[in-house]
């Protein structure tokens, strides 16, 4: 009679592709219950004795769920109750009716087919618990050399039918036993399927403690300070699109969900405090070839120089890519907008002696190397790829091109492959990739072309097969790095096509020879000012010939971002060459921290009045700049960031001559690629989840889908940021002690239950904080407040000023000719009285009204703090008189 081997695995889809490859497609399904199905075949394998026969079935990930005891509902109990009240698992009925039970009685060996990482593990022993309570009298299921766990409590119908290392039934010397394995795979591969079967083991009691540890405090946390917190907070909120009350609405506390949306607060304080103040930049954009001749025409004035030479980004974008870009060595000069004119005059006036034409004054050339990357990890490819799809969709894609056994396992922190892996198995998938079909995308027939030259020995070709890179930095010792196992039969959806494109692109890169390069500076002198320019000649591509990432382990001082390829090197630049001067833009980028303030009003468009307030790190001083001749269109990206960054809201109140504008400093967006690599560094979550964290608070209205916090989201962080332990929840030090915890438990070098009760008291001192609170009022939509990250609107009111009788109709045409040049630093305004306006602001809190002043001010920095922000305050001074304090972030009193 056939041995009869049940294997549980995690996900139909894996189930299906298991027995499909075991049995080489020869299989029997049969559906069990709706979601849930069975697969049976004979494989002629050694290990259990010859032609066994094989049922897989499969479960849904967890299938039991933890859950309070009966009485302690919401309003039977004080939410307190709930970390000391008791509790049970709830087993899925369906899963143990209709799955294990059928199979119980003729079963002789359990595999768990489980993921291979901490979750899968824990689900293994749910299995175990769900099979225990369908065998048969007198059946016993064998986890030797495992232990009982220590965490959760099995009960009397588990110690009958279980034994283990510590646990050994009465009546065991007589019952039937079934051996429990663990099975531990990367890949959906015949060879790699058979060997975790072959070695499977025991199922790892450690792992199985470290997660229920998670699982109690994390129910017994957010079970409890959610209702807290909703009983305190629910009559404040109200619907923000509608603005009626939502009594009913759930405030959930999450130890991952709060911590993200504190990573998302963090990103926007650190783009608020690290303020840069306005900024300017030349360079020259010239021809990459050097001139026979000289030749061009002259600058006309240096109005014409000034301007961008180009309105369109993507022109102008693509025309720098192409050309040589020159930019001062002294940067001395553009520390303020008086200080750059009589170099800029200079430097103008020397170009239009020089029919736009300059001359190579000196050249450095000195070689590098950018050495091939790594393998990628599962954070490797979120980041990479979070521009096109969000991290969930990615993972999505990724799970179901493991499940049709394309990639290998895509849940993983490794970024090696161990050392007993040969250069034969590099050379087997690369050899499937060298075969890929042209016709399933287009960038398949690259792939298959560079892989057959990965593969050709002859001794005139320099891309040769490689070992991949190793390090022992990021290894959780339990996955293989994401790589391909086989070619895709057919095509794939949008988003499935990026990840395998990136993963087989990865993959050749990693096995590929290191790219080598020269970098070439430029130097060139006009008059007394030198200009660089850097130009990076490509000698030898190696991996990028094939892939465009980030590259690791460049020598000196050349960056992966800069360009590799820009410079033909069949171009001979010597000392003495010429070149011809296309471009040469003159660029003002505005800073992060300054507010611009748009006068409506005005008829003429070209006459609107533009004004910026900010803190100047350098000088120390409030900054107030005033121009009548800037367009606001003219506000224009630096990089990546975009001129959404500083936002102007007017509400239009014209009556009486008197403008009222709202200025709101919006925080720059956070990019998902960089809040991955923020909740990975604190340990919020795994590679698993990380993604799942993002997606739920977005769907719970914390943040929206560009990562800026919306209305609830800021008014939770007010609410934690009122007391100690809520900062420390935002601050992610409590994920961080409970995943170092988890850790520790994994490696059996923690005992768990005192990380269990040490996550329990600190909730419990959270939950005291938060109950301390008296009454707590929020405000509507809008901003933080009590933090002022995302400052409260101040109001700046513009009146019209009449002197002599003078109309507002003389008054404006006095303006118009009166154009005051920007000085920064001070309260000059053209260096005397200004005629033309003044400019008060008002307290939003109070309603105080203060008159900003025009002539020499000094600003002195105070100890005390703003008790909104934490901002040190400020006072500005006129004749020894004190005229206001001031908070510089919030711009309050």
């Amino acid at each position: 009679m056939n041995k009869v081997i049940l294997c549980v695995t995690e996900k139909n889809s894996v189930a299906a592709e298991v027995s499909s490859i075991l049995s080489k497609r020869s299989y029997s399904k049969k559906q069990l219950a709706q979601y849930f199905n069975e697969y049976r075949f004979i494989h002629p394998a050694e290990e259990h004795g010859p032609n066994q026969q094989y049922v897989v079935v499969h479960a849904q990930g967890h299938m039991l769920e933890l859950e309070p005891d009966e009485g302690y509902e919401w309003g039977n109990c004080a939410p307190s109750d709930l970390f000391t009240c008791g509790v049970h698992f709830k087993e899925n009925a369906v899963f143990r009716r209709s799955v294990l039970k059928p199979n119980a009685a003729e079963t002789d060996v359990l595999i768990l087919m489980l993921d291979a990482d901490r979750e899968g593990e824990n689900i293994g022993y749910d299995i175990i618990e769900i099979f225990c309570s369908v065998l048969p009298a007198n059946t016993l299921l064998d986890i030797r050399p495992a232990n009982l766990p220590k965490i959760r409590s099995p009960t009397e119908h588990i110690l009958q039918h279980i034994l283990s290392a510590d646990h050994t039934p009465a009546h065991a010397s007589n019952a039937r036993t079934i051996i429990v394995r663990r099975a531990r795979f990367f890949g959906l591969t015949y060879p790699e399927l058979t060997a975790a079967i072959y070695n499977a083991g025991p199922i790892d009691m450690n792992v199985v403690d470290a997660v229920d540890v998670r699982q109690f405090t994390d129910l017994r946390l957010g079970y409890s300070i959610t209702r807290l917190q909703t009983d305190k907070l629910r009559s404040s909120f109200v619907d923000y699109k509608t603005g009626a009350f939502k009594p009913k609405k759930t405030i959930s506390f999450g130890p991952c969900q709060v911590p993200t949306l504190g990573l998302v607060h963090s990103n926007d304080l650190l783009s608020l405090r690290n303020h840069q103040s306005s900024s300017f930049a030349l360079h020259f954009v010239c021809n990459p070839h050097p001139l026979q001749a000289s030749s061009g025409s002259v600058f006309k004035e240096l109005a014409n120089a000034l301007k961008l030479w180009d309105s369109k980004p993507n022109k102008r974008e693509q025309a720098e890519s192409r050309g040589l870009v020159f930019t001062p060595a002294d940067t001395s000069h553009f520390r303020s907008y008086l200080g750059c004119l009589p170099m800029l005059k200079s430097v103008f006036d020397t170009l239009q002696k020089q029919n736009r034409v300059i001359v190579v004054s000196a050249i450095e050339e000195k070689p590098y190397t950018i050495h091939r990357p790594y393998p990628i990890s599962t954070l490797d490819m979120q980041r990479a790829l979070s521009g096109r799809f969000s991290s969930q969709n990615i993972m999505a894609a990724a799970e179901a091109l493991y499940t049709r056994g394309l990639i290998s396992y895509p849940r993983t922190e490794t970024k090696s492959y161990p050392s007993t892996y040969t250069i034969s198995y590099f050379k087997q998938i690369t050899d499937k990739l060298a075969h890929m079909s042209p016709n399933i995308s287009v960038s398949c027939a690259s792939l298959a072309e560079y892989a057959h030259t990965l593969l050709d020995d002859s001794p005139g070709n320099p891309y040769k097969l490689q070992l991949p890179r190793s390090t022992s930095m990021c290894s959780d010792n339990a996955h293989l790095p994401i790589h391909p196992l086989a070619c895709p039969p057919c095509s794939l959806t949008r988003c499935e096509e990026l990840v395998y494109d990136h993963v087989a692109r990865s993959f050749l890169a990693s096995v590929s020879p290191d790219a080598r390069g020269t970098r070439m500076t430029i130097h060139t002198r006009l008059g007394e000012h030198e200009f660089i320019a850097t130009q990076n000649k490509l000698v030898f591509d190696g991996f990028r010939r094939v892939f465009r990432g980030s590259a690791e382990g460049v020598e000196g001082s050349f960056t992966a971002a800069d360009s590799l390829d820009l410079v033909d090197s069949s171009a001979d630049i010597v000392v003495g060459s010429k070149f011809s001067v296309l471009r040469a833009p003159y660029k003002q980028f505005f800073g992060v921290q300054d507010l611009h303030i748009v006068n409506p009003t005005d008829t003429d468009e070209n006459g609107l009045l533009v004004s910026s307030i900010a803190w100047d790190r350098d000088n120390h001083s409030l900054v107030i700049d005033l121009d009548s001749s800037d367009d606001p269109k003219q506000v224009y990206e630096e990089g990546n960031q975009s001129s959404d960054l500083l936002k102007a809201e007017s509400n239009g109140d014209t009556s009486n001559g008197v403008s009222q504008f709202a200025t709101e400093l919006v925080p720059l967006p956070m990019k998902e690629s960089a809040l991955l690599l923020a909740m990975d560094q604190h340990g919020i979550g795994t590679d698993a989840t990380m993604s799942d964290h993002i997606a739920l608070i977005t769907a719970r209205d914390y943040i929206n889908s560009n990562k800026q916090i919306e209305p609830l989201g800021a008014e939770l962080l007010q609410f934690y940021k009122q007391t100690p332990m809520g900062v420390q929840a935002l601050s992610c030090s409590y994920r961080s002690m409970l995943e170092h915890g988890m850790l520790l438990i994994s490696e059996g070098q923690l005992d768990c239950k005192t990380v269990h009760d040490d996550c329990i008291r600190w909730g419990m001192k959270l939950y005291d904080n938060i109950d301390s609170l008296q009454v707590v009022r929020v405000s509507g939509p809008g901003g933080y407040r009590v933090m002022a990250e995302r400052p409260r609107k101040t109001t700046i009111k513009r009146k019209r000023y009449q002197a002599n009788g003078d109309n507002a109709t003389s008054c404006k045409s006095r303006s118009k000719e009166a154009r005051p040049v920007r000085i920064r630093g001070t309260f000059m305004c053209c260096g005397e009285q200004c005629s033309r306006n003044l400019l008060t602001g008002s307290c939003s809190a109070c309603g105080k009204t203060f008159q900003i002043p025009r002539t020499d001010g000094v600003v002195i920095v105070l100890k005390e703090e703003c008790n909104r922000c934490g901002l040190s305050l400020v006072t500005i001074t006129q004749f020894s008189e004190r005229i206001v304090r001031i908070c510089i972030r919030c711009r309050t009193d």
